[in-house]
């Protein structure tokens, strides 16, 4: 079967066309947008086919491993040692165990409202007990507490070595400011006048910046 999928703009004006083919036999969908062959990834068009055909699994050859695939995360990896850092074998029993008894406990009372507002307090009152004994660190500490779990070094408190002064990368401005025109006015009336060779005026300029030195090459 051939699909036309059409793209429009906010007029509703048709602004590219692309056609699908889904051949059923295989289960196979090309695009002429070819954003699978180029990419690897199907594209919305074989989606919205796919969404239409009642398609309840995307097809094999169409995911290719490992990249996209769940398995792409290693096992070892998913338990909550890993997500709440590094523990004992205890430890990593009680959490599995408060996890397993807050699931069970949301499943018993979510069609209860009462009983579900009543599990909110509770969990709020016990939140505020916890928070007394044990603080809430900033996202600050807690992103620097993350770092020295992760790479198992700790922060020292004096630093030796510290960046190089007085380097400058190209683009990074100037330490100067803009002056404006009433400012630089200001600036002028604190200074002496002096007398310009060219127009033979006193005033704030010399003969490298007299007005009338533009006039005269005019």
């Amino acid at each position: 079967m051939i699909y036309s999928i059409t793209h429009k703009n906010k007029n509703s004006e048709v602004k590219a066309t692309y056609k699908v083919v889904h051949d059923v036999r295989d289960e196979s969908f090309e695009c002429s947008c070819n954003h699978f062959v180029r990419n690897g990834i199907l594209c919305r068009h074989a989606f919205k086919v796919m969404l239409n055909s009642e398609v309840q699994s995307i097809p094999e050859k169409y995911i290719l491993p490992p990249r996209w695939r769940r398995e792409l995360v290693p096992i070892e990896l998913m338990p909550a040692r890993v997500r709440y850092g590094e523990m004992d074998v205890e430890k990593q029993a009680l959490i599995n165990q408060a996890i397993s008894m807050f699931d069970l406990i949301i499943g018993r009372v979510r069609n209860d409202k009462g009983a579900l507002t009543e599990f909110v307090d509770q969990l709020e009152r016990l939140g505020d007990e916890i928070s007394m004994d044990i603080p809430i660190l900033t996202v600050t500490e807690q992103k620097r507490n993350d770092i020295q779990e992760l790479l198992c070094v700790t922060e020292p408190e004096s630093v030796d070595v510290l960046p190089p002064t007085g380097v400058r990368n190209k683009g990074c401005g100037t330490e100067k400011r803009l002056v404006g025109v009433s400012e630089r006015v200001s600036m002028n009336a604190k200074k002496p006048k002096r007398l310009c060779r060219t127009c033979d005026k006193m005033g704030w300029h010399d003969s490298r910046n007299c007005p009338m030195k533009g006039d005269s090459t005019n």
